[in-house]
């Protein structure tokens, strides 16, 4: 059995304060995307090629009313949300674990080196931060380096899913824009 996502796009309006508000149910337009689902929220996908960016935040405190029975009344798991830039840059520029290995002269080449076959807590919180930053890890005859790889390919769910959380940032701004989110598996 696959492991689906749902969720709402929330907005806050101009004139509140605190208030959000449910606008677009993603699930069922969100595509199965495990190495999207691993690389934003570290649920599924290749584990450890990714430093997820927003996981185990669970439901926002102030959620709209809308996503709250929404995940109440579907009990899911792995809740977290992350907000409409960080998601944007995100899946902007994708990013992933790539190993190398140092020749006797010095120069790096890249190893085929399965990095999602390592154990989940591999890398140390010192050593992902390091990673985060752009700096490289060496451990175990190894160096790693986080790198950019380009654009996250979207399904036309996906991409669909960005238009219109593109559109409610144009028109509310794109911090008043969040994407809540729950797995079910």
């Amino acid at each position: 059995m696959g492991t689906d996502i749902h969720g709402y796009i929330e907005f806050r309006l101009h004139h509140t304060v605190g208030i959000w508000c449910g606008a677009i149910n993603i699930g069922p337009m969100a595509e199965r995307y495990y190495n999207l689902f691993g690389y934003l929220f570290g649920v599924r996908g290749s584990g450890d090629k990714f430093l997820p960016i927003a996981s185990d935040r669970g439901i926002p405190p102030d959620v709209a009313e809308v996503t709250a029975l929404a995940f109440q009344s579907f009990e899911g798991e792995e809740a977290t949300w992350i907000g409409w830039r960080e998601f944007r840059d995100a899946i902007a520029a994708g990013h992933s674990i790539h190993a190398y290995q140092q020749s006797k002269y010095g120069e790096l080449r890249a190893v085929e080196k399965q990095v999602s076959l390592v154990e989940p807590d591999y890398f140390t919180a010192i050593e992902q931060e390091r990673l985060r930053q752009g700096l490289d890890v060496k451990k175990d005859r190894y160096i790693y380096r986080y790198e950019d790889d380009g654009p996250l390919p979207l399904g036309p769910g996906w991409q669909l899913i960005v238009d219109l959380g593109d559109r409610l940032a144009q028109h509310y701004g794109e911090e008043r824009i969040r994407l809540v989110v729950w797995f079910d598996s």
